[in-house]
């Protein structure tokens, strides 16, 4: 008999949904996972493991969450108790909450996602839309997120944000799936996502080519050089027309020019100091063994010793 879920108090984001038990149902159970929550990576066989461990001892203790009739979070946990064979509570994402901030605030704490997977994730959970919900004209209720908007949720650049958007666009099922579970990078992911589907697929399996090193003689022509010069010319052109564009970039980068200035002043001076600082110890050094040699000459001759002698007592007669 299944067990009642523990009430949800009206501030949670969920509305109560009786308790599901896995005992009856096959390994994938009634439920399959919410596109919002696939967006992002599995996780790691190490994570799975400890997350069974876990719920093997103590059970399932944050229910599920469905929505649209699908898993939006705890889709391992469901996994697990199926695989145990043990209760798996479970509650409905209340009305008031977006789905799909729901999904980004419960995956912010995962730390073992790279940056071109976190650029993925925030790509696909912004291109979906409610099931059954755009508007009279066929397109999105809420308009898709640009660029800029996204790189600056996600704290990733923009060209990080176009390379994402490639690969869901043109790339492969598993070309997205490789970048999405870190196997390839987004990088190479967006580079395969260029060619024909055949091509993609052979490019998925085959190792990357290794890049070119100066040490194996490729060294590049004046042609490729002035190329990469012009490319970073125009880089720091483009940055300097943002910052002109705004009144406190633009202060905030002439404080760093100025900061940078002083960094550069500051660094010459010490290495003039470094330099007197060792000019002196050598002088120390020249001088202490000079005098070494005149104790050494001293103590050699008697009436030089006994003249120092006498010179010594007359001074501390003064004293």
């Amino acid at each position: 008999m299944n067990e009642p879920v523990t009430p949800i108090q009206e501030s949670d984001p969920y509305t109560d949904l009786s308790d599901v038990s896995a005992s009856d149902q096959p390994t994938e159970g009634m439920y399959q996972q919410h596109p919002l929550s696939a967006a992002f990576p599995a996780m790691s066989e190490e994570e799975l493991q400890n997350l069974k461990d876990s719920i093997d001892v103590i059970g399932v203790q944050n229910p599920i969450v469905i929505y649209e009739g699908k898993i939006i979070d705890g889709w391992h946990r469901y996994k697990v108790a199926n695989e145990l064979r043990l209760p798996c509570p479970a509650v409905h994402l209340a009305e008031d909450i977006d789905p799909q901030d729901f999904v980004l605030a419960n995956n912010k704490a995962r730390r073992h996602i790279n940056r071109g997977q976190i650029a993925m994730a925030y790509t696909k959970v912004y291109q979906w839309y409610p099931a059954g919900k755009p508007n009279s004209e066929g397109v999105l209720s809420t308009p898709l997120k640009t660029r800029q908007e996204l790189a600056k949720l996600s704290g990733t650049s923009e060209s990080t944000i176009a390379q994402a958007k490639s690969v869901l666009k043109n790339g492969a099922k598993p070309v997205q799936e490789a970048v999405q579970n870190g196997r390839i990078s987004l990088r190479r992911g967006a580079k395969i996502s260029r060619l024909d589907l055949e091509s993609q697929f052979k490019a998925l399996t085959e190792p990357p080519e290794p890049r070119p090193s100066m040490l194996d003689g490729n060294v590049p022509s004046e042609e490729e050089l002035m190329a990469m010069d012009l490319a970073m010319e125009a880089d720091l052109k483009q940055v300097h027309e943002f910052l002109e564009a705004d009144d406190k970039s633009k202060k905030l980068w002439e404080e760093n020019k100025r900061m940078n200035y002083l960094m550069a002043q500051l660094e010459i001076r010490m290495k003039v100091m470094m330099r007197e600082k060792n000019e002196c110890i050598k002088l120390c050094k020249k001088y202490e063994k000079r005098i070494d040699r005149l104790y050494e000459e001293r103590n050699k001759c008697p009436t030089c010793k006994e003249n120092y002698e006498k010179y010594r007592s007359s001074q501390l007669l003064h004293y």
